[in-house]
């Protein structure tokens, strides 16, 4: 039953403690909506950038940049790439790859001895590296910038017009800086 107001038209202490807890109910309920729709955005804002394994592999086309030379005839090459890396956070990332190209075909006339040779081979190369990313943004489309530290290498198998031969071995540490977007 609700009761009537006082006659000089105040509000009871009844009332005033019923409008009191009215208006704590409805903050509350205010607080917990507000509470849900922040978890809800920051859910679809973390959607891309979830945590956990990641894989890649793939292929290339290689384009060289050997012809510095007029005696010397390089052929562009194929590659295949892989890596495997895990998402620590959402802005952090580490990653192991592995590039393989399949072998630049190498033409380039020489000396030997005083006699004109000329020079056929490949040369193949790889990398491997262990790095990480740091995702500049956390949507839909994210910036990266990354380094990794490794090795590379190089192996070449060449013979010439004169029947000699050659086999070249290349071994180096490297340092990679990167970026791109996902």
């Amino acid at each position: 039953a609700a009761t009537a107001p006082a006659a000089s038209g105040a509000a009871t202490q009844a009332e005033v403690q019923r409008a009191v807890e009215k208006a704590e109910q409805a903050a509350a309920e205010a607080r917990r909506t507000r509470e849900e729709l922040d978890a809800l955005k920051e859910k679809q804002r973390m959607r891309y950038a979830r945590r956990g394994l990641t894989v890649s592999v793939g292929a290339f086309y290689a384009q060289q940049f050997f012809d510095t030379y007029s005696d010397i005839d390089v052929e562009n090459s194929k590659g295949l790439y892989g890596g495997i890396g895990y998402r620590i956070h959402p802005h952090f990332s580490i990653e192991s790859n592995f590039n393989w190209v399949q072998g630049f075909a190498m033409n380039w006339t020489g000396s030997d001895n005083g006699t004109a040779v000329s020079y056929s081979g490949d040369l193949a190369m790889w990398s491997a590296t262990l790095g990480g990313r740091f995702y500049i943004l956390t949507q839909k489309v994210q910036p990266y910038l990354g380094i990794g530290f490794g090795a590379s290498g190089a192996r070449g198998d060449f013979t010439s017009t004169g029947s000699n031969s050659f086999e070249f071995k290349e071994f180096s540490g490297n340092i990679s800086f990167n970026g791109g977007i996902e």
